[in-house]
């Protein structure tokens, strides 16, 4: 009505104004239906799960956050893939910098202006680096005990750790992933055998370019080499991991399994130049922050190291440090008691149970029930010393 009046007002032929007002009724009606309840065009949508499902099935099957949610997540954060941050960065799910990144920035404002993003490569990297985020933080270590086709968990869990200040984050994970039915993308089987009956020539569109110079990354190619089944790989921890055989190098193990240079260094606790072993546990997925709920202990044998234990065991290296109030690089001796899943108790609490002489100059104490340590002193003394 109030429309109405404006024009009677404004328009001074009159034999004009049935077709104005005609006009302006249909333009109104035309906005209305061309875009979804949710302010996006369904066909960027069902474009966006086309061309990345793969991408997410994969990452599933790599670190375990259900494709559903990853997809999901890179629909709502990358308004389907056409947001500042997807164009110019990569950035699918709105990564922040946060101290700890060390490769490239974009500036972006979101809660305040002139924020810092993470900059990638291509897709591939983003997609990756998401559920690696997710995988280091302690902020979202529950939801990997959930469920993998708990996609409603996995939302809720995502709002209540913080991943986004939207109330409605969880919500609208959940509505997008009903309407588009990306659950079905959880389920390894069936996803993996729709992906086999597609015709050739559908996903073209995976040649996605990276953002610095020329250069085109086929993601499919890249997606292939993970989904490949590699006899080799075992659990432990509810993580992957192989054993190193001869002729393993960092590179041929980069392209079986899939990953990129950094990974394999950094989810075995590894420095760049380390040399290769056959024998050695290597995992392929980010190590945990305790051991398996059968694993309390580990009491210390000859030649075993911090290192080595925290690869039999699944354990992130400096955890295993915080776990037992040790410094990094302190070192161990035969018959020490370590920790794997709780804060071992305060040093005062602990009893002399043993004194063992060593060597010249230098003893064992062991405590009750089984730790030891070495302590090194000038002058002899005597067992009533230390008691």
């Amino acid at each position: 009505m109030f429309i109405f009046l404006l024009l009677k007002s404004s328009v001074k032929n009159w034999n004009l104004f049935p077709v104005i007002f005609i006009l302006t009724l249909f333009s109104c009606k035309t906005i209305r239906v061309t875009e979804s309840p949710g302010g996006h065009m369904t066909e960027e949508r069902k474009q966006y799960i086309e061309k990345y499902n793969k991408l997410a099935i994969s990452e599933m099957k790599r670190a375990g956050v259900p494709a559903s949610i990853t997809l999901a997540q890179g629909i709502l954060e990358s308004d389907n893939g056409t947001g500042r941050l997807a164009k110019k960065a990569n950035n699918h799910f709105g990564i922040k910098c946060h101290d700890n990144w060390k490769g490239r920035k974009i500036y972006h404002d979101d809660d305040r202006r002139k924020e810092c993003f993470r900059k990638y490569d291509n897709a591939l990297e983003s997609f990756r680096d998401h559920s690696d985020f997710l995988r280091n933080s302690n902020r979202y270590a529950s939801l990997f005990n959930l469920d993998r086709e708990n996609y409603k968990g996995w939302a809720i869990g995502l709002k209540k750790a913080g991943y986004a200040t939207d109330n409605q984050y969880d919500k609208l994970l959940i509505r997008i992933i009903e309407e588009y039915r990306l659950y079905q993308y959880d389920n390894l089987k069936r996803a993996e055998r729709k992906a086999k009956d597609k015709k050739p020539g559908k996903e073209d569109d995976l040649l996605v370019k990276a953002t610095s110079g020329n250069k085109e990354t086929n993601l499919e190619s890249e997606v292939e080499n993970v989904n490949n089944p590699v006899s080799r790989i075992s659990k432990r921890n509810r993580i992957d991991f192989f054993i190193v055989s001869e002729g393993d190098t960092y590179r041929s193990l980069e392209k079986e399994f899939g990953m990129m240079h950094w990974e394999l260094f950094k989810y075995n606790d590894l420095p760049e130049n380390f040399q290769l072993k056959a024998g050695m546990i290597m995992y392929i997925q980010p190590k945990r922050n305790k051991a398996t709920v059968d694993n309390d202990f580990h009491i210390v044998k000859k030649g075993e190291t911090m290192h080595s234990i925290s690869q039999k065991y699944g354990i992130k290296l400096d955890n295993l440090y915080k776990l037992n109030r040790m410094k990094a690089g302190e070192k161990l001796v035969p018959g020490k008691k370590l920790w794997l899943r709780k804060i071992s108790p305060q040093p005062s609490n602990v009893k002399l149970s043993v004194l063992k002489p060593r060597r010249n100059g230098i003893i064992s104490i062991c405590f009750f029930p089984g730790s030891c340590t070495e302590r090194s002193f000038t002058k002899p003394l005597s067992t009533a010393t230390f008691i």
